[in-house]
């Protein structure tokens, strides 16, 4: 149903330009491809970026967000990491594949979408989601990113997060890593089959019928891989938490951070049943015990649970 190409196509291929037409031609058939891009706080290859370029990606980003939030103090990123200007003109949809880490390096967190030359460009969950399901519109609220249905098949949790060094914010929302349906095997949540198993014939193209397909490096011990430590895992391949992250949104199903406020309240209730443990021992130890196992989970809900 929908193909994500999570590899640059950066430049062309000199020395066998048939193998680049022959690519494109593929790309230009191909009416359920997303291909996936970079942005940067630089432009990096030219000082300007052409408006070809700009109006390519406006037409080629496959959402329409409708922002209702009472504060947009959004982060934009100043360029993008350009793709050959005939490739781009074949692809059906582009997405950003950017990830993003906490301070302690550990990705928790996804960002659903980003700003660019003030608009809001879909990362790979998003468009993918938008694809398989043909919901396109979303609403940014306080707090939620939406489906225009009034949030009944998307309602994703976000929230702002300020970028270093500067007064401006990005959203992003909780990764839900763990699903009693799909365990993880030792590196991987998702089906994987590797590429030369399936140009060899060896896999049945029934493994992909209605599916979605993401194609990309994803051995964590490969050199060119593009690994993140997660919750779960040390060593965790990119295109899998956008796979993670893509379930979430098709589930309706998200992890959210637990309610801070009513931390004083619980800290008073938890030391008064500590001390009536400590002068009735026998009577309280069992209920203390399981007050202090919801107290520990409570304070580190994103590092227990963070799955």
């Amino acid at each position: 149903r929908v193909i994500v190409f999570n590899n640059l196509v950066l430049f062309p291929d000199t020395y066998n330009q048939k193998s680049d037409a022959k690519f494109y031609e593929a790309v230009r058939n191909s009416k359920n491809l997303i291909n996936t891009y970079i942005f940067v706080n630089s432009n990096i290859l030219d000082d300007v970026i052409p408006s070809e370029y700009i109006n390519i990606f406006d037409k080629k980003s496959n959402i329409e967000i409708e922002d209702k939030r009472s504060k947009k103090e959004d982060f934009s990123y100043s360029g993008v990491l350009k793709l050959p200007l005939e490739f781009l003109e074949d692809v059906k949809s582009l997405a950003y594949s950017m990830l993003v880490e906490d301070e302690d390096g550990c990705s928790r967190t996804y960002m659903p979408l980003a700003m660019f030359n003030g608009k809001f460009y879909p990362s790979i969950a998003l468009s993918a989601y938008a694809l398989y399901t043909g919901q396109n519109k979303f609403i940014l609220k306080d707090g939620y990113l939406c489906s225009e249905d009034n949030c009944r098949t998307l309602k994703m949790p976000v929230h702002q997060k300020k970028i270093k060094d500067t007064s401006r914010n990005i959203t992003k929302g909780l990764i839900s890593y763990f699903n009693w349906k799909t365990p993880f095997n030792k590196y991987y949540s998702h089906k994987t089959f590797s590429a030369v198993s399936v140009l060899e014939g060896r896999v049945s193209p029934n493994e992909f019928k209605n599916k979605i397909v993401i194609i990309g490096l994803n051995a964590p011990n490969h050199n060119w891989a593009k690994v993140h430590r997660t919750p779960v895992l040390e060593k965790q391949a990119d295109i899998d938490i956008h796979a993670v992250m893509l379930g979430n949104m098709l589930e309706n199903s998200f992890k959210t951070a637990p309610n801070r406020d009513y931390s004083p309240l619980l800290t008073i209730v938890f030391c008064f049943f500590i001390l009536r443990g400590f002068k009735n021992f026998k009577l309280n130890i069992i209920f203390t015990s399981i007050l202090v196992f919801l107290y520990i989970i409570y304070y580190f809900y994103e590092y227990i649970l963070g799955i």
